[in-house]
């Protein structure tokens, strides 16, 4: 953004940035309001925070296009030049859209990992659960055999 107001950007062209890196960096143009009587109930206000991945990624690119429409935008670091942006944005897309692509297959294998542990019947839990009282019913509540195993929690989680 520094890099940006130093160039012989419009005024609008710095006001227009100025909004996207507000989005980007999650503030307020104005301030929420805040409370100032205790008795009466705070003010009801909706989040404006744009942070989800897919909309951080839209800004960065409203961002690089705004920078393109300046021409004295040349800054001599390279990780500020249009390129180097542009090679940042294609790779948060891609790392995004993987995220996405896998993400049915991850809560796939969350489904197939929760029916292991904790079915009724099959799960890992009953079955613990179940050869702690055949432990007790063979070796009695009081055996050294039950009180090695008696203090092994087994919750089912849902």
């Amino acid at each position: 953004m520094s890099a940006l107001t130093s160039t012989e950007a419009t005024p609008q062209t710095i006001k227009d940035a100025k909004t996207i890196h507000r989005k980007i960096q999650g503030t307020r143009a104005t301030p929420k309001p805040t409370q100032v009587d205790p008795n009466t109930p705070a003010p009801t206000s909706i989040s404006v925070a744009q942070l989800s991945f897919d909309q951080q990624i839209e800004h960065l690119n409203t961002f690089i296009e705004i920078l393109k429409t300046v021409p004295s935008f040349a800054p001599n670091e390279t990780d500020l030049k249009i390129t180097t942006l542009n090679t940042l944005l294609s790779n948060l897309k891609t790392a995004n859209t993987n995220v996405s692509t896998n993400f049915a297959a991850i809560a796939t294998a969350r489904i197939a990992r929760n029916k292991t542990f904790y079915h009724p019947q099959s799960g890992l839990v009953a079955i613990a659960l179940a050869v702690k009282e055949y432990i007790k019913s063979v070796y009695g509540f009081a055996s050294p055999e039950y009180k090695l195993i008696r203090k092994i929690q087994f919750k089912i989680v849902e």
